[in-house]
């Protein structure tokens, strides 16, 4: 089995770097973190927001995901690519998506208490 490690940049506003590895035939572990490392997946509307991104990226996007974690400020997930697009163009896809998702959401939520302390993060 041949491993593979790197580290990858995204762009300036996805304001996190993850780890991906390359583990088995086009299997690829990869964590990344809330900006911050703020605690955003201890409420689960917030949890079901980045559960709404995979299952999107599975139906459109070909992501076969064989494994995933949610801790409070940071995700493991264990996918393939099976339409043939780039692995850091799928991740890239689901972080735009979910972090655009997720700072809609802090903004709009009146019971939100850490709502002018998690805003002061996100642009």
């Amino acid at each position: 089995m041949k491993k593979t490690m790197g580290w990858f940049y995204p762009s300036e506003e996805s304001h996190s770097r993850y780890l991906e590895v390359k583990i088995f035939k086009g299997l690829y572990f990869i964590s990344f973190a809330v900006v911050g490392w703020l605690d955003v997946f201890i409420r689960n509307e917030y949890k079901e927001i980045f559960l709404e991104s995979l299952r999107f990226c599975q139906k459109s996007k070909g992501m076969e995901i064989h494994a995933w974690c949610i801790m409070s400020s940071y995700v493991h997930l264990v996918f393939r690519s099976i339409n043939g697009q780039k692995p850091e163009l799928l991740i890239g896809d689901l972080k735009r998506f979910t972090s655009k998702a997720l700072v809609s959401a802090i903004k709009e939520n009146p019971t939100e208490k850490q709502n002018r302390f998690f805003i002061r993060f996100f642009p």
